[in-house]
């Protein structure tokens, strides 16, 4: 890895304890780009914010989706990679956000995941 590249990793993982959300969102969404393993529990920490849930959910579209079981260590991940599968590719952030909450807080199994995404997305994410 060129020394540029790994410099600028090193900033982004360090911007990710920075005390701005916006500036930490930024630092995990260009981690998501890399796929660094720690842009997932970053970006899934801002998806649980509203405010910033719809940059999140956009970078972890394409990013959850493509979880395979051995990058899975986090509780997040886990959840992400429960739901992300069946994200479509144009997915609307509040379907990811809600999908992910509801998998973390154990709502969605493996059996339901499939059905509980088409339905918010049926509703828009206003499952009740």
């Amino acid at each position: 890895m060129p020394e540029e590249e790994r410099k600028r990793i090193e900033r982004n993982l360090i911007a990710l304890h920075h005390p701005s959300r916006g500036i930490r969102l930024d630092a995990a969404i260009q981690l998501a780009e890399i796929r660094h393993p720690d842009a997932i529990p970053a970006l899934a920490r801002l998806l649980l914010r509203e405010s910033y849930a719809h940059e999140a959910a956009k970078a972890l579209r394409k990013t959850a989706c493509n979880l395979t079981a051995n990058e899975v260590r986090t509780k997040e991940e886990k959840a992400l990679q429960l739901v992300g599968q069946y994200f479509r590719e144009n997915e609307g952030p509040n379907v990811i956000h809600k999908a992910y909450v509801a998998a973390l807080e154990g709502k969605i199994t493996p059996k339901n995941a499939r059905l509980y995404v088409k339905q918010l997305r049926a509703l828009k994410g206003s499952l009740k």
